[in-house]
């Protein structure tokens, strides 16, 4: 191909045909190194395209050069930054996926990154056991990151490889029964009782909503439980008037605080600690616990479906049910709602007590004898 009218040290090096889709073209534009999707199939409009991408770099200058030197660390700094600027609760997860991400793929360049890249990685995180629901949350964070890069200018759009998401199991349908409740309450330590058994009564989220509870959200007189606004995952506030049982926890989880406080001299905030400390993470604890309970693989999550199925059976209105889980959507608040199979054993008697089985039973005869 003929070198560029532009700058004498601009020239193509290759142009080449790529996974049967389109032609691509490497080239030295003012000493550096390019590389670009021509977005044709046809070899004579793709030299074409080429001359005219050279002079349309060596117009813009050195700004638009600046594509082909950023990595996808950086175009994953900005989705961490998003998350966080944005005060969106899952931060802490984009975080965690950034980081792994990062780990894989932080220093291939963005216009280098390819579909081959995305298949190395998928099959590196399956092979080390993760699930495809978990591998599919850091590729939407990778997918974020691409489409925040292009934004940002950092790469070109028709560059960025087509990140497809894998096929998920259904979703989760675990949950706790009252005797296996009682049994992990009993396992539990001390310290985690009243938390296990607001997530019960409440459902609420544990690491978002519970864990960082304070006192001034709970009004024992009034026996309610308030989130603010901005501080939930839908970003909605919520009330919840306590059960009497959630009412004898907090009672005397505030008692145990009060009696911390007097020992150690120091103010605590936070409705659920550990002598004054944050509970941060309790998974050993609750592995522990769940096993000796006889209902082991049950995750802390559980508790949220569970609650949402004792709305249910409760006949508590889907619309108020909603609101007091925060379920924004009536469909994620079905996904919730699940029927267990004693559930389906007690509408299975419900039924046989409105039917006459004396008189099936002997048509029954007849229709045999006949």
């Amino acid at each position: 191909m003929p070198r560029s009218s532009g700058e004498p040290n601009s020239r193509v090096d290759e142009l080449w045909f790529r996974d049967g889709r389109s032609w691509y073209v490497v080239a030295v534009v003012r000493g550096k190194r390019v590389r670009r999707s021509l977005k044709t199939k046809d070899r004579r409009l793709a030299r074409t395209k080429a001359r005219q991408l050279i002079a349309e770099l060596e117009r813009r200058g050195p700004i638009a050069l600046q594509v082909d030197r950023a990595t996808v660390a950086q175009a994953l700094a900005l989705a961490e930054r998003d998350a966080r600027v944005n005060g969106r609760k899952s931060t802490w997860k984009t975080a965690k996926n950034v980081e792994r991400l990062g780990a894989a793929l932080g220093d291939v360049k963005l216009a280098s990154l390819t579909g081959a890249h995305i298949t190395t990685y998928i099959d590196a995180r399956k092979s080390a056991g993760f699930a495809n629901a978990s591998i599919n949350r850091e590729l939407a964070t990778l997918r974020r990151s691409l489409i925040l890069a292009t934004d940002a200018g950092l790469v070109s759009r028709d560059t960025i490889p087509r990140i497809r998401l894998l096929k998920e199991a259904a979703p989760r349908s675990g949950f706790i029964e009252d005797g296996q409740y009682t049994a992990l309450l009993l396992h539990l330590p001390g310290y985690l009782r009243p938390l296990i058994t607001a997530a019960y009564v409440t459902g609420w989220r544990i690491r978002s909503e519970l864990l960082p509870l304070q006192w001034h959200a709970v009004d024992l007189a009034a026996r309610t439980i308030r989130l603010a606004p901005g501080s939930t995952k839908s970003g909605d506030g919520r009330v919840f008037v306590m059960t009497p049982a959630l009412y004898d926890a907090l009672s005397a989880q505030r008692r145990y605080t009060d009696d911390v406080q007097t020992h150690t001299g120091q103010v605590i905030p936070w409705v659920f600690h550990r002598h004054g400390r944050l509970v941060k993470s309790f998974r050993r604890a609750w592995v522990t616990a769940s096993k000796k309970a006889g209902m082991p693989g049950r995750i802390p999550h559980d508790l949220r479906r569970t609650a949402v199925r004792n709305l249910e059976r409760a006949g508590v209105p889907r619309s108020v049910a909603m609101k007091m889980v925060g379920h924004k959507t009536e469909n994620m608040y079905r996904r919730y709602a699940i029927v267990s199979e004693s559930d389906l054993y007690d509408a299975a008697q419900k039924l046989a007590a409105l039917q006459p089985s004396n008189g099936i039973a002997a048509h029954a005869r007849a229709a045999t004898q006949s």
